[in-house]
């Protein structure tokens, strides 16, 4: 029985919503994806400004304890102005914290305090919404929780700052009493530096969760568009046959889908491409019509990678996957390529629709994501999350090999002097070309990382003796003293080394963190530019552990 003028006019009608259909629901995807893509980029922005207002924390207060110590010591008033300015530091960023908290947050309150903590004025605001958007979430709630313990110890610093002011005025600070105000400074500034550490390693985990989850999504959207894709192209195709106004439709989707779509027998061999396949793989279409997809292949995947997907697909008649594909010129791309059967009457199938899209620009973003978690942005140098896993795989690798690891902490002397004589620019340069001298000075197996600021670590595996390792001390410190051509000034600078070695030294990560860094102290006290080892350390912490 044939259709009606009317019905073939409802038809069409339908078709056509349809269609559109398919394309608001295409175009809703794509600025979901870039919406979600925008996001990614904020969230990354946001930790990383929030891991750099950790380093300004960190140096806060380890140079309020180092200049505890020296009052101690010395009983200098300047000293102890100096650690009420370390102080200061920390003590801008809890006021945020707090204003944030409140249940109306004060936004200028938090804005103050952050820029009273030294954090750049640019990352403020990215911190602010960070907190306030995701503060209840798990990963930012146990930061923040870890924040607030390190605010306890931090006023903890600050009584034992005012009770050893007292003592040293009133001048009973010697024996026993001078042993036991070292003994609360070094627990407090061990406390303080296992919640650094803490906070950061959550922050690494919610960047790493936050990536991962936006990823996910992405993979799902992308999925919904090719299976939205293939069912509209199913759709349409099918309706060819009944109007000529459905195969015109057809033909457009066909022709002018941003996915590559190649139409195979059940041999296989080509049918047909539309011209996104050709723009893709580069072939024109007369190269293509009767040929194997097999000519594509790479080579990246074995025979058995190509049987299970056949097996799939004569199972369920449906296969996606990520494949590596090769074009006309030899490049080697990836693409997602999903598969789906037609079949007859009886089942059986006679073609194949395959619907791919290059994924390169994709594969490229995963990379630079990854890259953004664990390299510093500035100096292209491992970041103190990659520092940590390097680090961690060392000492796993020294401990079964048994050979030594040693850990230089280095710090550069009076580079804030050059942020306020120069500004930020010429600072920042200076640390690229220091990361630079500090990289070609070691050796290819050796680990440089910038942990914040100007703080930077080197990781030397399997070094045998000791004098091998202070010619290298040496050399370092020689090549960073050589002076710095930066935007028209000559700059000179030296830095402050200090050295622990696994398993002499300590045989735990964080031992061994702990140690450089107290023999940089030190370094710093006994003179700038230069470099002590902690073995060597004449007074060193009466808790090692």
């Amino acid at each position: 029985m044939r259709r009606s003028s009317g019905q073939f006019e409802r038809h069409d009608h339908h078709v056509i919503r349809g269609f559109y259909f398919i394309a608001a629901v295409f175009v809703a995807i794509v600025l979901c994806l870039m919406v979600i893509d925008q996001v990614q980029s904020y969230v990354l922005d946001s930790v990383r400004a929030y891991v750099a207002g950790e380093g300004l924390w960190s140096k806060g207060e380890k140079e309020a304890i180092f200049r505890l110590g020296n009052f101690m010591a010395s009983g200098d008033e300047q000293d102890y102005q100096a650690f009420l300015r370390g102080i200061d530091v920390t003590l801008g960023d809890r006021q945020a914290r707090i204003a944030l908290q409140q249940p109306e947050p004060d936004i200028d309150r938090a804005r103050a305090g952050f820029l009273e903590g030294g954090n750049d004025p640019a990352d403020i605001d990215h911190m602010i919404h960070l907190f306030l958007w995701f503060q209840h979430v798990r990963y930012m709630s146990s930061a923040i929780a870890i924040w607030a313990r390190g605010d306890d110890r931090i006023n903890d610093l600050l009584a034992l700052g005012e009770k050893v002011h007292a003592a040293v005025h009133s001048g009973h600070v010697e024996g026993a009493r001078l042993r036991s105000l070292i003994g609360q400074v070094d627990w407090l500034n061990q406390r303080l530096t296992i919640l650094e550490n803490q906070f950061s390693g959550t922050l690494g985990e919610a960047a790493r969760w936050s990536t991962n989850l936006m990823q996910d999504v992405m993979f799902g959207s992308m999925s919904l568009l090719l299976l939205i894709g293939l069912l509209g192209s199913w759709r349409i195709v099918g309706g060819i046959r009944r109007t000529e106004q459905e195969r015109r439709i057809a033909a457009a989707v066909f022709h002018d889908a941003a996915e590559g779509i190649v139409v195979t027998d059940d041999v296989p061999s080509i049918q047909g491409v539309n011209p996104a396949f050709t723009r893709i793989t580069g072939y024109d279409v007369a190269e293509l019509i009767g040929r194997n997809p097999s000519m594509l292949s790479s080579g990246h995947q074995d025979a058995e990678f190509y049987r299970q997907m056949w097996k799939q697909l004569g199972d369920t008649g449906q296969w996606q996957g990520e494949i590596w594909n090769r074009k006309k010129a030899g490049q080697v791309y990836p693409a997602w390529l999903s598969i789906s059967a037609v079949r007859d009457r009886n089942g059986q199938a006679i073609q194949y629709v395959g619907v791919c899209t290059d994924i390169t620009e994709r594969k490229e973003r995963e990379t630079q994501i990854w890259r953004q978690a664990h390299y510093d942005i500035l100096t292209n140098l491992p970041n103190r999350n990659l520092f940590y896993d390097r680090l961690e795989q060392y000492l796993i690798q020294a401990k079964r090999d048994e050979f030594m690891v040693l850990l230089l902490f280095v710090d550069l002397d009076h580079f804030k002097d050059v942020n306020d004589t120069y500004g930020h620019k010429v600072g920042d340069l200076l640390l690229h070309q220091v990361a630079g001298r500090l990289s070609a000075t070691v050796r290819e197996s050796d680990t440089v990382s910038r942990l914040s600021g100007d703080e930077f670590t080197i990781i030397l595996p399997r070094m045998h003796e000791r004098r091998h390792a202070e010619s290298l001390v040496r050399k370092i410190a020689v090549n960073c003293a050589r002076s710095y051509a930066i935007e028209g000034h000559e700059l000179t600078i030296s830095i402050s080394t200090g050295v622990a070695v696994y398993p002499q030294d300590a045989d735990t990560m964080e031992a061994l963190l702990r140690k450089a860094d107290t023999a940089m102290y030190a370094a710093k006290q006994a003179g700038r530019g230069t470099f002590r080892f902690y073995a060597d350390l004449d007074t060193k912490p009466s808790d090692d552990t």
